[in-house]
């Protein structure tokens, strides 16, 4: 019964991982792994059953049981629309290489979780939390197991200070002529999609036009991470 339980599900899927990737080569099979970022839903039509993380994130708001702005400016969580994400799986096999390679798909231009929770309170017309809060108080409220009871404990955990060199992703989407959706609208389109569903019309809500600006800039400073591309 434990082994079937969040971490055993984890375990398992690790365990079917290694199996796998050793079987295929043995046998000489390349194979193609994509480890997506966090699915923050459908850009344009804001739907996201499929991303408990967003789905807590809303809800955490609404209730108003969401206080105060985790991390710093630093600290983003990285992610990725779902109709980006199916459309850069659906044409993989006609652009990846003839070998084993792992891609890691998220948007670069992903900006810090702070922000997000002051967009998405805006969205949803709510005000914005004053109090902010650090890593390492987060990681208190982990283990406490407040973080779990508010719906953020996935939030919290996928959250880092890194930026990662996915220039290989960025290259293949070009490649396959996908673009990478506007991410504030893209929220902004989750969030209507959620005031629907509580019975809302979003029209109804006032909150600020969105401010096109440009995404913040990888510091000079802090070298891009590299991530492993082999088995």
């Amino acid at each position: 019964q434990s082994f079937l339980g969040k971490a055993g599900v984890m375990r398992s899927r690790l365990l079917a991982y290694f199996q796998l990737v050793q079987q295929l080569s043995a046998r000489k099979i390349p194979l193609r792994i994509v480890h997506c970022g966090t699915i923050t839903g459908h850009s344009e039509t804001g739907e996201y059953e499929y991303s408990p993380t967003l789905a807590s994130l809303f809800e955490t708001l609404w209730s108003g049981q969401l206080k105060f702005l985790p991390g710093d400016d630093e600290g983003w969580m990285p992610g990725v629309s779902s109709d980006f994400a199916t459309a850069f799986l659906a044409r993989l096999p006609q652009h990846a290489p003839d070998r084993s390679i792992s891609y890691w798909l998220y948007d670069r231009r992903g900006l810090p979780l702070s922000e997000v929770i002051t967009n998405a309170a805006r969205d949803l017309g709510l005000a914005v939390p004053s109090r902010r809060i650090s890593a390492q108080v987060m990681k208190v409220m982990e283990w406490t197991g407040v973080l779990r009871r508010m719906g953020l404990e996935t939030a919290a955990r996928r959250l880092t200070r890194k930026r990662f060199d996915c220039s290989l992703e960025v290259d293949m989407a070009a490649e396959m002529g996908l673009v990478w959706p506007e991410r504030r609208i893209a929220m902004r389109n989750a969030a209507d999609f959620f005031l629907r569903s509580k019975g809302v019309d979003p029209a109804s809500i006032r909150r600020p036009p969105i401010e096109q600006r440009a995404p913040l800039p990888e510091k000079k400073s802090k070298p891009l991470v590299s991530l492993p591309r082999g088995f």
